[in-house]
């Protein structure tokens, strides 16, 4: 595990990105909006691409912890960001949100025009 993170699903995701190829993230920082606001700690988040990978484990199943996981990434696309999630169905077989992460990080590349990353190692099967 890396220092931060703060479960081994979380350290899965973030090993899924890098040896996807894609670029490595950075691990649990506090965003801030413009005013210096605190945002959001996403689990990985792409400055670069002002994108966030968060992995929603079993903490994120009462109702409460759904709203404001909800309410947290409608902040964040509110200022522009993407997110995109990883569950516990993504374990056996994280192609699925490895093909929305590198949609978003396109997305985002094209917005502020820069290098669209591609996956260059998809996992096997």
């Amino acid at each position: 595990m890396r220092e931060g993170t703060d479960s081994i699903n979380e350290t899965w995701m973030r090993r899924w990105i890098v040896r996807s190829g894609l670029p490595e993230p950075q691990v649990n920082p506090n965003l801030v909006d413009h005013l210096g606001q605190f945002l959001a700690r996403p689990d990985c988040w792409f400055a670069e691409y002002q994108t966030a990978a968060e992995y929603d484990g079993m903490v994120h199943d009462p109702q409460a912890s759904r709203i404001k996981d909800n309410n947290r990434r409608e902040t964040l696309r509110n200022h522009g960001y993407e997110v995109v999630v990883a569950t516990k169905s993504d374990l056996p077989d994280p192609t699925r949100f490895l093909h929305s992460l590198q949609a978003a990080l396109g997305r985002q590349a094209e917005r502020m025009d820069l290098p669209v990353p591609r996956v260059a190692n998809w996992p096997r099967r």
